[in-house]
């Protein structure tokens, strides 16, 4: 079926998005939600179904900060500061269906300058080796979801070749 509406499309790219994304108590996951007038962040945990922190233009710690690229940054830092105040340093990053440009991702560095780490996680080799080569920084953390060692050893092989 073909999305009919920007809103129906966004929709759909969030399920997709959520069913690769889970958050623990752990870490949890960063949940971002946007509107015309106003941003919001939500530290999930999804395996209670229970909001670790969350963050907004709208709290009172950012009373007057618009829906901008500068307010998106103080709702990032802000949100990094909670997460650090309940000892949470890593996050999975849910942008919620939105491209990941302009707002969002100067959300999310900010959060990532204030101290949150982000974790990815991966279904195949091939996926996790393309990701670690192109964008992946420093304090990153990758996950594979292996049923077999074998394809461990297959990436770490793969990576030790690639650096020497």
């Amino acid at each position: 079926m073909i999305p009919r509406t920007r809103v129906e499309a966004r929709y759909r790219r969030h399920l997709r998005l959520r069913k690769k994304v889970r958050g623990t108590a752990q870490c949890p996951r960063m949940s971002v939600c946007m509107t015309g007038k106003h941003i919001y962040v939500q530290l999930i945990d999804d395996v209670n179904g229970v909001t670790l922190a969350f963050a907004s233009t709208v709290a009172s710690e950012s009373k007057g900060t618009k829906a901008t690229v500068e307010g998106a940054k103080k709702v990032g830092q802000l949100a990094a500061q909670k997460a650090k105040a309940k000892n949470i340093t890593e996050v999975v990053f849910d942008r919620g269906g939105l491209r990941y440009h302009g707002r969002v991702k100067a959300l999310a560095e900010a959060a990532r300058e204030a101290g949150l780490n982000r974790v990815m996680e991966f279904a195949d080799v091939e996926a996790a080796v393309k990701a670690v080569k192109d964008f992946l920084k420093a304090g990153d953390v990758v996950l594979l979801k292996a049923s077999r060692a074998a394809r461990l050893e297959r990436i770490a092989g793969t990576l030790k070749s690639e650096k020497s």
